[in-house]
């Protein structure tokens, strides 16, 4: 067994799992903001987690709209897609509610 493998899968995952989170921490803080009325486009979260620089390695915007594109499926749809881009659907709890609900 290739331990070093499952090492960059682990590594991989644990990212990933960074980024959603990421994702919807950033829409759910720009629910209520009075310009953008909660609604931002895939190119806006880039910017904004390429400056909070909480990553090792900024996401791309292939990876941002990978994410938007989970959250807003018809399984999960804790974001939804709107005119402008992407908008929370609930509150923070419901959407932590339901993620942890899905990762049982």
């Amino acid at each position: 067994m290739n331990l070093d493998s499952l090492a960059r899968d682990r590594a991989q995952l644990i990212y990933q799992k960074k980024l959603v989170y990421s994702v919807l921490d950033v829409l759910t803080e720009e629910r209520d903001d009075t310009v953008t009325k909660g609604e931002l486009s895939a190119r806006d979260i880039y910017i904004i987690l390429k400056v909070n620089q909480n990553f090792s390695q900024s996401p791309t915007l292939n990876q941002i709209e990978g994410a938007l594109e989970f959250l807003s499926s018809s399984f999960i749809r804790v974001i939804k897609k709107t005119k402008n881009g992407y908008s929370a659907t609930g509150s923070v709890t419901e959407i932590n509610n339901i993620l942890n609900f899905l990762s049982r």
